[in-house]
């Protein structure tokens, strides 16, 4: 068959080619628009110290792959279900239709290339990312309504931006700053099993706690003011010294210098428990100073000669004593042990002392004394107002600074995917010509079948089928 047969065996074919040709690449164009009806994408810039490196704020590695978790989605989608949408997908369906992609500009992406090429060693962590989701039409034979349901109305924006808010609140309360360390820290307290003492003491710790967490936040946002409570970092900072200067130490010195508790036996019991402990350690200090002393006494420190003292052990080494050393390190011993006890033993005069003066307080003038604990409680209500007041305005305060900055460090922006793009259009072609090369190839195979005979067909029914 030469060129000219094959042409006009072409021209002979041409429509019917043309045909399958043109319905392939028909199909292969509805079915991406079909697909880019429900698809859209969305632009992550992350803006922060150390994503060069490829770090989240608090130092752990970033994970492109957060973006799909498995609770970011089930949190999308329950909002979605909320709100009546993507009642019948499954998370499954929906991270099927997920797909997150390295964004490179085009001057990074040269370098890389080059970097590459050149055989450099080359690494580089990327700061954006494209999320593309296509929403999954799944089919429902008795739903006429949205023919099956393979036209459903397009939720795919919606859905996107259900997921850049799950995201962002996993990416805030796991690798940033979310208020929740000041929260823990600070909170109040329900203080009516508490004695005085006890209530001084564990407000300075919380007030000392808020007072370093908001120097910190100081030194970061210097000018930042909420609008929500008017207040900078400066101003908490000043209302917590306040009540640490003023309000803690009137309460504290208050209860001090009348010797006041809730409880007077739980007091005198809860001392007693230390008076005991104490007792045990200063006993066991005077032994060991007692002990050191003998030892110190016994010691023939005259003695300045070295002592060369051969030893077995693994390195067949010599041990050289120095009897002056041990003489200095057994005084040193006394002289500790002595310290201690005496140090324990004044703080045992010191408790029982205290407990005395606690119960003559309380025996001296009951009617006095229940009236001073009522003044007392009444101070630790105001005080406890005033703390919670103050907490709530800082709370607001962080959190609206923490939105602000947590806000800076993603930087989100939709990305709508045109109906037709290059690739489908390539596709199609590449479709078409194969349709088209298909259609001719099964003619010809027709025509040399009808020529030669089918394999398998007798000379006969070949001589019949000529005639």
């Amino acid at each position: 068959m030469d060129f000219k047969k094959v042409v006009a065996f072409i021209r002979q074919h041409l429509v019917s080619a043309l045909c399958v040709g043109g319905a392939l690449a028909f199909f292969v164009l509805g079915m991406g628009i079909y697909r880019n009806v429900y698809r859209d994408s969305v632009h992550f810039s992350f803006v922060y110290p150390n994503i060069e490196n490829g770090q989240y704020p608090d130092g752990q590695r970033f994970l492109m792959y957060d973006f799909l978790d498995n609770d970011v989605v089930s949190e999308a989608l329950n909002n979605m279900r909320e709100k009546g949408w993507y009642t019948d997908i499954t998370p499954t369906q929906i991270q099927r239709n997920l797909s997150v992609s390295v964004y490179l500009s085009n001057p990074v992406q040269e370098k890389v290339e080059s970097s590459i090429a050149s055989g450099k060693d080359f690494s580089y962590y990327s700061n954006e990312y494209v999320i593309s989701f296509s929403q999954p039409n799944p089919v429902h034979l008795r739903d006429w309504n949205d023919f099956f349901g393979l036209f459903r109305k397009n939720r795919s924006r919606e859905f996107l931006d259900e997921l850049v808010r799950a995201y962002i609140k996993k990416f805030t309360e796991e690798h940033a700053d979310s208020g929740q360390a000041f929260y823990n820290l600070t909170s109040s307290i329900s203080d009516k099993d508490y004695d005085f003492t006890d209530i001084t003491n564990y407000y300075k710790l919380k007030v000392n706690a808020s007072l370093n967490y908001l120097q910190e936040k100081d030194e970061e946002g210097k000018a930042y003011v909420a609008k929500s409570t008017g207040l900078s970092f400066k101003d908490l900072i000043a209302s917590y010294q306040a009540l640490l200067d003023v309000d803690i130490q009137k309460l504290e010195s208050y209860v001090k210098s009348s010797r006041l508790t809730r409880n007077l036996e739980q007091f005198k019991n809860r001392n007693h428990v230390l008076i005991e402990n104490d007792t045990l350690s200063m006993l066991k200090q005077q032994d060991e100073a007692l002990l050191s002393k003998t030892a110190m006494e016994e010691y023939d420190h005259t003695f300045t000669e070295n002592i060369i003292i051969v030893s077995e052990n693994e390195e067949n080494g010599l041990y050289q004593a120095r009897p002056k050393t041990g003489y200095d390190t057994v005084t040193q011993r006394t002289l500790t042990a002595s310290t201690n006890a005496v140090t324990l033993s004044e703080n045992i005069s010191a408790l029982n002392l205290k407990v005395g003066q606690y119960s003559e307080s309380a025996a001296a003038d009951p009617a006095e004394y229940a009236r001073m604990c009522s003044v007392a409680n009444q101070m630790v209500d105001e005080f406890d107002q005033k703390y919670e007041d103050l907490f709530k305005k800082s709370n607001a305060t962080i959190n609206e600074y923490l939105q602000y900055v947590n806000g800076n460090y993603i930087e989100t922006s939709a990305r709508h995917t045109g109906l037709l793009n290059m690739r489908m259009i390539v596709k199609a072609i590449i479709f078409f010509v194969a349709g088209f090369a298909f259609a001719v190839l099964f003619a010809l195979a027709g025509r040399l079948a009808k020529t030669y005979g089918w394999p398998g067909i007798s000379k006969k029914e070949k001589a019949d089928r000529e005639d």
